[in-house]
């Protein structure tokens, strides 16, 4: 009866163990999924309207990720000009360009209260945009850099 027991709890354990690493292990579109809703829950305590994923923002923010993760670019805004460039001729009459970045956080989440405790980055997130782009590349340590880009 109680090596019963044992290999019941055993079972029970390893059971419950791996749905919680599933759950938790980051995928494209979950990592963008997180960011577009906790950016989208903090505009909207704020009264702002959310902003809406573009494909092609998406594609251009996960480039630059790739960019900063394989060390072709240092980690930050190195770029800009020319990726508000290829939006503005990719999306015809974008009024406004933003961009935050960020590395070494864990979590979607983790990244949007960084950007929230940072004034610049505070305010691309408040802006009056109304689109924006999310992407997200691991180096070979597997530090996640993000970018996330606001168009209006």
């Amino acid at each position: 009866m109680g090596l019963k027991l044992c290999l019941l709890i055993v079972g029970l354990m390893v059971a419950v163990q791996l749905p919680a690493n599933k759950i938790y292990s980051p995928t494209k579109n979950r990592i963008e999924e997180d960011i577009l809703y906790y950016v989208n829950l903090h505009r909207k305590s704020k009264g702002l309207r959310p902003l809406r994923l573009n494909s092609v923002e998406s594609s251009v923010a996960t480039r630059h990720s790739k960019d900063m993760a394989t060390g072709k670019v240092p980690f930050g805004h190195q770029g800009f000009d020319d990726r508000a460039k290829t939006l503005r001729k990719k999306l015809g009459s974008i009024t406004m360009v933003g961009e935050n970045v960020a590395s070494g956080q864990m979590t979607a989440k983790e990244a949007v209260d960084g950007w929230l405790h940072s004034p610049g980055h505070r305010r691309n997130i408040e802006g009056d945009f109304s689109m924006t782009g999310i992407g997200w590349a691991k180096d070979r340590r597997g530090m996640i850099y993000y970018t996330q880009i606001f168009t209006k």
